[in-house]
């Protein structure tokens, strides 16, 4: 990250103390070397510890009070493509001591160097090992490592680089301990890709087929997509933020050749680093999408918190998640609804429909054996009363409507219309079931590439399969995030939503019921990191596990998990909202077909 407004290019010898001093080193393959220094300028002693290389070389190393000749004070506006965690701000920089390392032959490392300084009294809360290389002084002045301030002593832990370091002979590369009062801040990961949303439908078991000379309903929509990943500031969407979370923003930006849709998702997010296992764990969601009154604000809070990824375990880790929670949601025009849902996947949607006064409670229930219903004013007429699904009988689902006492004095309808067929999900039932785990070293797909990472990575899966047999609905969804060292260089999603009954708002009928496959919505979405490496946010914590490996703890996965999550939770609120608003203003025509193989 660049490093803004600074002060001068060093501090004055103190004493006898010498303004600079030379050692040399050799670099091993197999272990990491330890340079100490003596006092200079501004600093008691120091050391610097390098990683094991790709090659064995000699390498100098100059610890000076102030910077060589011709190189620029710490204050280069300058981003680099290395684009780390942070960037300092403000013009309160002190410049303590410079390290300056040349090599005899071209080395990689894949973590940074650790640090350790003494000083004469306590230094600032806020310490940095900023980076330079002389060879490329455009890049400027970055942020390589925060330090961790004890006394008058402060520590940098070593930390894994995405890519790694190479240092080239002969060129200088220069590591600078500064102080400043104000802290670091974080900067933003963006990634660029893509999303598709395909449609298909039943016609040949009923779904109703445009008129002739009418709109076909669309086969496909195709977007571009960048999003943003950075800190957010919303207000969390329950009673509180549970300590230790930080608020993760995601912005996306959706283009067509017809429309541009932005919208926003703040995550809530815990990274646990006390001990290994690390994880990333989902606390939160709220969407935004203010440009259109039709697509809602929606919150979800989860009961406990998802976990979303994991470090430092050995082996392929799994685990799996429960459903329990709260989503809520609100539009423009002051509809609004709640959906408490159980850790079985069962639960109560409370739909307040509220468009132009007309509206009135709807209330979806979905029980754990299947079984559930509908009930609410459905028409401006009152003519239905409720649905009720029943459970799965006999490898039969009966479907029930009740009239109101009105319809049947004045249309001369039954009290109840039963619809009986055959058991459209399988058995036995399962309303909800996840499977997460991590395989590593995976080549990457082919939406993946190209990229400046690499072709493999490991792969962090979540699958997640929802059943309702209310809304008539089997969807599955599938995250892949593509990590290297922690950090998510690609993810890919995929979600279908496969219905049996249509409640789309494109016809007057009332409920269409059948199989499996009379409407189906499939979306994907692929994005490759651009740029943002270390992790992209401010929440990132570098660790290090008992078997001396670091890792890097991102928050990004379960911000942009969090974020695709809630885009779909978005997407079926409007899907019930259209079939709900439909019925209610059919104003008394009522139609209830059955469908099956065909015949209505």
């Amino acid at each position: 990250m660049a490093l803004a407004g600074c002060g001068g290019g060093g501090s004055s010898s103190s004493g006898s103390k010498p303004t600079s001093v030379t050692n040399s080193a050799s670099l091993s393959t197999t272990s990491s070397t330890t340079v100490t220094f003596p006092a200079i300028g501004g600093v008691s002693s120091g050391s610097i510890t390098i990683p094991a290389a790709s090659a064995a070389t000699s390498a100098s190393l100059k610890f000076s009070a102030s910077l060589p000749g011709g190189v620029s004070s710490v204050a280069a506006s300058t981003i680099s493509p290395r684009s780390h965690v942070q960037t300092i701000g403000g013009g309160a920089i002190t410049l303590y001591g410079v390290i300056a390392l040349t090599v005899s032959t071209q080395v990689t490392i894949g973590q940074t160097p650790a640090f350790s300084f003494t000083l004469p009294s306590a230094p600032p809360a806020n310490m940095y090992i900023a980076y330079f290389d002389v060879n490329n002084a455009s890049a400027g002045w970055n942020v390589l490592l925060s330090g961790t301030v004890t006394g008058d002593t402060v520590a940098f832990a070593a930390q894994t680089i995405v890519p790694p370091l190479t240092f080239q002979p002969n060129d200088i590369y220069l590591f600078a301990l500064i102080g400043t009062s104000e802290p670091a801040t974080s900067t933003s990961a963006t990634y660029n890709g893509t999303k598709s949303v395909s449609f298909q439908y039943g016609y040949a078991f009923g779904y109703p087929a445009p008129a002739p000379g009418a709109t076909q309903p669309p086969s496909s929509l195709s977007y571009t997509v960048a999003a943003n990943v950075g800190t957010g500031t919303a207000t969390y969407p329950g009673s509180s933020a549970p300590a230790g979370s930080v608020d993760q923003n995601v912005t996306e930006n959706d283009s067509s050749s017809l429309s541009t849709t932005t919208y926003s998702t703040d995550s809530w997010v815990t990274l646990s680093t006390a001990t290994a296992p690390y994880t990333a764990s989902l606390n939160a969601t709220l969407q935004q999408e203010p440009s259109s009154a039709n697509l809602p604000q929606i919150g979800t809070v989860w009961t406990t918190p998802q976990q979303v990824d994991e470090f430092g375990a050995s082996g392929s880790p799994t685990w799996t998640n429960s459903p329990a929670g709260t989503v809520s949601y609100s539009y423009a025009d002051s509809d609004n609804g709640s959906k408490v849902i159980a850790s079985d996947g069962s639960y109560l949607d409370t739909e307040n429909l509220l468009d132009q006064g007309a509206g009135g409670t709807v209330v979806l229930t979905e029980n754990s054996d299947g079984s559930g219903s509908i009930v609410g004013p459905y028409f401006g007429g009152g003519i239905v009363d409720q649905v009720t699904m029943s459970a799965s009988s006999g490898g039969n689902v009966t479907v029930t409507t009740y009239y109101s006492n009105f319809a049947q004095s004045q249309y001369n309808l039954p009290a109840t219309n039963p619809i009986t067929e055959p058991t459209w999900y399988t058995l036995p039932l399962k309303l909800y079931t996840e499977t997460d785990g991590i395989t590593p070293g995976v080549q990457l797909p082919d939406g993946c590439k190209p990229n400046s990472f690499g072709s493999s990575a490991d792969d962090v899966n979540r699958t997640m399969t929802t059943l309702d047999t209310i809304n008539g609905v089997l969807e599955t969804t599938t995250l892949d995030s593509y990590e290297v060292n922690g950090t998510p260089i690609c993810m890919t999603s995929t979600d279908t939503q496969n219905y049996a009954y249509n409640q789309q708002g494109n016809t007057p009928y009332f409920l269409l019921v059948g199989p499996l496959g009379m409407e189906i919505i499939i979306t994907k979405e692929t994005l490759v990191l651009a740029n943002g490496l270390d992790a992209a946010a401010s929440s990132a914590r570098h660790v290090t596990s008992a078997s001396g490996k670091s890792y890097t703890v991102s928050a990004v996965t379960a911000a942009i998990q969090g974020h695709q999550l809630t885009s779909i939770a978005r997407d079926r609120a409007v899907h019930l909202r259209n079939f709900l608003q439909t019925v209610h203003s059919a104003k008394g025509k009522l139609s209830v077909f059955r469908v099956s193989g065909g015949a209505k």
